[in-house]
């Protein structure tokens, strides 16, 4: 019989058993689909959010800046490769570009590392 166990085989509850492999526990990871990741995971479309876009003082954005420099280290670990391409938020008129200008304020709210401005 399992000591832990976790329910969804997405990003979270795969590292959450991962990390947990790393004492003598009997872990199980419970899945609905036929596969791990295949809900909310699979859906991100691969990116990894910086955290610009979320609303400052959220949840989501403290967890977008904390969690975005782990996946460096855990990428390192897996031997899997990361590139790091950025994120280009471009205007095409000027209330696109109080857009853009809003983003970048949540992101300098947020630390998210926003680089050039606006």
């Amino acid at each position: 019989m399992s000591e832990v166990a976790i329910v969804g085989a997405g990003i979270v509850g795969t590292l959450i058993a991962r990390e947990l492999s790393r004492f003598k526990l009997e872990v199980a990871l419970l899945e609905s689909s036929n596969d791990v990741a295949s809900g909310s995971t699979k859906a991100n479309s691969g990116i990894i959010h910086a955290g610009y876009d979320a609303e400052p003082g959220t949840a989501k954005a403290r967890f977008n800046v904390l969690g975005n420099p782990l996946f460096d280290r855990l990428c390192e670990q897996l031997d899997v490769r990361l590139n790091r391409i950025g994120s280009l938020v471009v205007a095409f008129s000027p209330s696109e570009r109080q857009t853009v200008e809003q983003l970048y304020g949540g992101g300098i709210q947020n630390g998210a590392g926003v680089v050039q401005g606006v």
